[in-house]
């Protein structure tokens, strides 16, 4: 080893020293006394005991719960500095809404003017529309230099992300991969405004197996509020699920949507009829309660084709003959020959122990 590799080489021990030296000193720094930790400024609540001031929040529900209403006319509360929201005290500030599902044009405006406000009142109220990939961290930075140049040096309240899907486009929500990416962009932007990121999910086809996707969604969130919707009642209740500082698991309230007319087509499509009308809806609180779950399990495919088959056979008969309900049980089944028999008498024997339905039977053909 000549004189400039060993001076090299000792160049490279001593920069690999020093940079061992500043990653200790960053290290050591992360560890608190518990009595120092004690001092500490808690972080509080954006909403208290529903949203945390800096966190991951989801709001989730089947499609058509009015996810998207409710969060905006929070949103609007937050932003127009409200004092309470229904009951629970507010800390307001600046809310940026990314709406990657449909325009929110009409909603912002039926929200004004369901509550009759002027120009200026929803100023802290940032929209943008088009989607933002979450899983791509130099994507999300400049978001968030894009965020800082648009509302200056001011604190920013809530930021919502409309929605996971939107948010993470060409990834697999199932995918741990895809949905480790996406949770660690929601995480830069929490980090970078040190606030509360608030992303709206679906739930799968079984509403009761909670939000879609990949299980590392509900390890990584700080709270959670689900919209419940049974079927099509206009009656939606507002459920605070997890929380990891406060109370959780209650309902807060129930709503519906109320329809605000906005006015002609007219005003800005030069087609439209002229009784065209745009409208838009509302959150609009009920004591009205919502309408109880239907008791027992999910049918199954087989139960729900002897049901058609047997409503059927009430309408041409008027009332249930065995023969006849296998007849159309086996039009209705797409299986074989073997597979409908089999179907059949698995959902026929059920149905037969009941009294009720013995009792109006008019006959019970054999069949073997």
């Amino acid at each position: 080893m000549n004189w400039d590799q060993m001076t090299a080489s000792i160049h490279r021990i001593e920069e690999g020293f020093k940079e061992a030296d500043e990653q200790r000193a960053l290290t050591s720094s992360q560890y608190i006394c518990a009595d120092d930790l004690s001092k500490r400024q808690r972080m509080g609540w954006r909403i208290k005991d529903m949203v945390p001031r800096k966190g991951l929040c989801v709001v989730w529900g089947p499609p058509g719960s009015g996810k998207s209403f409710f969060v905006l006319d929070m949103a609007c509360a937050i932003a127009r500095g409200m004092d309470k929201y229904h009951g629970k005290r507010i800390r307001p500030g600046v809310v940026i809404y990314m709406a990657m599902e449909g325009n929110l044009q009409d909603r912002v405006d039926a929200y004004k003017k369901r509550h009759h406000l002027s120009e200026g009142d929803l100023a802290n109220l940032y929209i943008k529309h088009g989607t933002v990939n979450f899983m791509d961290e130099q994507v999300v930075m400049a978001e968030c230099a894009a965020i800082k140049d648009a509302i200056g040096d001011v604190e920013v309240a809530m930021v919502v992300v409309d929605t996971i899907a939107r948010s993470m486009p060409g990834g697999n929500e199932n995918g741990s991969e895809s949905m480790g990416a996406a949770i660690n962009g929601y995480k830069i932007v929490e980090d970078y405004f040190n606030t509360c990121v608030m992303p709206l999910h679906h739930c799968g086809k079984d509403v009761e197996r909670g939000m879609r996707g990949h299980s590392s969604l509900l390890g990584a969130i700080d709270a959670e509020i689900e919209i419940k919707r049974n079927a099509d009642d206009p009656v939606r209740v507002l459920h605070v699920g997890k929380q990891k500082d406060g109370l959780d698991h209650y309902d807060l309230f129930n709503f519906k949507l109320e329809q605000i007319i906005l006015g002609p087509t007219s005003r800005w499509d030069e087609d439209a009829e002229p009784d065209e009308m745009d409208a838009s809806c509302v959150l609009q609180v009920t004591e009205e309660a919502a309408q109880a779950k239907p008791k027992g399990e999910r049918k199954s495919k087989n139960e729900t084709i002897f049901d058609r088959a047997v409503e059927a056979c009430r309408q041409i008969h008027g009332d249930i003959r065995e023969s006849e309900v296998r007849s159309q049980f086996y039009l209705l089944h797409p299986g074989t020959d073997n597979a409908k028999k089999v179907a059949f008498f698995g959902v026929w024997e059920p149905f037969m122990r009941t009294a009720a339905n013995a009792v109006n039977m008019a006959a019970a053909d054999s069949y073997r």
